[in-house]
């Protein structure tokens, strides 16, 4: 007697499909790994889809691409995680650094856009600019575990990178590491050594 007889069969087998979907949705956010979950935010006309190493941008007049190396000191990677989640005026991002090698110098980390970048000469936004588009990474801020505010500037190395550096030495870990992705300037005002906005 074929499955056809059985209207009730039928329907467990597409509530079992439908969930065997969830399950593996789930799977792919399991640790809180956006990239692997595939995550979008949408903030005013602002999307930002995040991707492993990176993230896709788009405004209503154009897109934008960007990527990062590890969070590094000394050019030794350190232990981080990146992370991203909304903000009333914008995407936040930004990373979770557990630990830092045992060497010398800042943490630091390079940003890689399709754009052309401008830093402003505070260190404290800069501007990504395409022939169709421009938007702004802004907020920077950091701190440490016992909630120090961490000195953190942007650089720029060329028209396509920007270094986000952080003076941690005498930081308790885990570091945050905290800029905002905005489709127009905000003026989000320096506590400290940054303008942490989370």
């Amino acid at each position: 007697m074929g499955s056809g007889s059985f209207p009730q069969l039928q329907g467990i087998r597409a509530e079992v499909a439908a969930l065997a979907v969830i399950v593996t949705t789930l799977a792919g956010c399991v640790g809180g790994d956006l990239d692997e979950a595939r995550h979008i935010y949408v903030s005013g006309p602002l999307t930002v889809q995040p991707h492993r190493g990176g993230a896709h941008v788009q405004t209503p007049d154009g897109d934008l691409s960007l990527a990062f190396g590890d969070v590094e000191r000394a050019g030794v990677p350190a232990d981080a995680a990146v992370w991203w989640t909304d903000h009333d005026q914008g995407v936040e991002f930004g990373w979770t650094v557990e630990s830092a090698p045992a060497t010398d110098g800042p943490l630091a980390v390079e940003l890689t856009f399709d754009a052309a970048v401008a830093v402003h000469p505070s260190g404290l936004f800069a501007s990504l600019t395409t022939s169709e588009t421009t938007v702004h990474l802004t907020g920077l801020a950091a701190w440490d575990a016992e909630d120090t505010t961490l000195y953190a500037r942007f650089q720029a190395l060329d028209a396509h990178r920007i270094r986000i550096r952080v003076d941690a030495e005498d930081a308790v870990y885990p570091v945050t590491i905290d800029p905002i992705l905005t489709s127009s300037l905000i003026d989000l005002p320096p506590t400290g050594g940054g303008g942490r906005a989370g």
